[in-house]
């Protein structure tokens, strides 16, 4: 719902100010860390995932209010359309999730950074009237999705919700035809948990072939994560993937995921954030391979199994970018800089969690690298 968007923007806004308020100190200093930024006029223009499009989305809006000169246009076009188009150099920017394979790294022009960005939660959203706590494990779930479950009194899902009473109706399954981050998220996890996934074919991908699918499977495909929640808003017995945050905008009910440990663990901020617990210190650098990073099924008694990173794609040499020129590659650091910093703190009413300090070191050293024509920015 619009409305209840723009009161979680606002509540987000309104923490920024109180904790100006009572003597936070931020990490953010345009006017030292790039001299110059802002004082142009420019525009960045960025295109690829939506899983983090509503952190970028305020985030985008807070940093051209300390910079009115800089205008930012991201379109959450999809995670393969943005690597697409930032090969092509026709952004200046992508996010995506998966990282960038070595073949599409081998493709760029020059050295592609990832810059962690965002963890986020990935949930299994339903419209069943009458149903406000829904608990799914991985196998059901996956038998949901291939069709083997096709009506919600299965006892499939009745056996795993003793002591409600489930209608006699088809499930409607939703998902996201675009080359998208979360459907990458949401089939991994299916292919880890799931031996029925595992032999369906399907496998997992930023695409994957769901008309392959038995046809008593109603099934239904859309662009984005907001399209689904969207479209699942006006739908009754529907079920269908997508970022916590559109969730939580669209006022939909999401399931209770079976983890690692045997617990039924609700998506939040906390669950969430227990994902971290065991992410290993030695991470790649930000110039390093990412494809063997991911935050899925991690163990922990309290940690929901659908969490993953975003990542910031960025030049390491801005120059190859046909339309960059020196204020536009102050502008864009500055704002990866702002992001990966106070940045941060605008995702929490969303359910975003905020990068731990291991990674922002990363990030900081690999945006500290980028340059144009040579020229260090920061």
């Amino acid at each position: 719902m619009v409305n209840r968007r723009l009161l979680l923007i606002a509540i987000a806004e309104a923490t920024l100010v109180l904790i100006g308020i009572y003597g936070y100190t931020t990490t953010y200093a345009p006017q030292q860390l790039v001299a110059g930024v802002g004082t142009e006029p420019v525009t960045l223009t960025g295109a690829g995932a939506s899983l983090s499009y509503p952190l970028l989305s305020v985030a985008t809006s807070k940093y051209q209010a300390f910079h009115p000169g800089t205008a930012i246009n991201y379109q959450p076009l999809g995670s393969e359309s943005g690597i697409t188009q930032l090969t092509a150099e026709t952004v200046d920017f992508c996010v995506t999730y998966p990282p960038m394979t070595q073949a599409q790294r081998n493709k760029a022009p020059v050295l592609p950074l990832h810059i962690p960005e965002s963890i986020s939660a990935v949930v299994v959203a339903y419209n069943i009237p009458g149903i406000t706590n829904l608990l799914l494990n991985g196998n059901v779930t996956a038998d949901i999705f291939l069709g083997k479950v096709t009506t919600w009194n299965d006892p499939k899902i009745t056996n795993l919700n003793t002591g409600q009473i489930f209608p006699d109706k088809p499930i409607n399954t939703w998902h996201m035809s675009e080359a998208e981050g979360t459907t990458f998220v949401f089939t991994s996890y299916l292919y880890k948990v799931s031996s029925d996934w595992q032999s369906s074919g399907l496998l997992y991908g930023t695409s994957v072939n769901w008309g392959s699918l038995p046809p008593n499977l109603i099934q239904f495909s859309v662009l984005t994560d907001a399209a689904v929640a969207n479209n699942m808003k006006s739908t009754p017995y529907s079920i269908g993937y997508m970022e916590l945050s559109y969730a939580i905008q669209s006022n939909l009910s999401y399931a209770s995921l079976q983890n690692s440990a045997g617990n039924y663990i609700t998506p939040s901020l906390e669950s969430s954030q227990a994902a971290l617990q065991s992410l290993s210190q030695d991470l790649p650098a930000s110039d390093q391979d990412w494809t063997n990073v991911n935050l899925l099924n991690e163990p922990g008694a309290n940690t929901y199994p659908l969490v993953t990173f975003t990542y910031f794609i960025a030049y390491r040499d801005l120059s190859v970018l046909r339309d960059m020129d020196l204020a536009k590659a102050k502008a864009l650091v500055g704002f990866i800089w702002y992001l990966v910093h106070d940045g941060q703190s605008l995702g929490s009413s969303l359910g975003y969690v905020p990068l731990p300090a291991n990674v922002v070191a990363i990030d900081e050293t690999g945006i500290r690298s980028i340059v144009f024509q040579g020229q260090t920015l920061i």
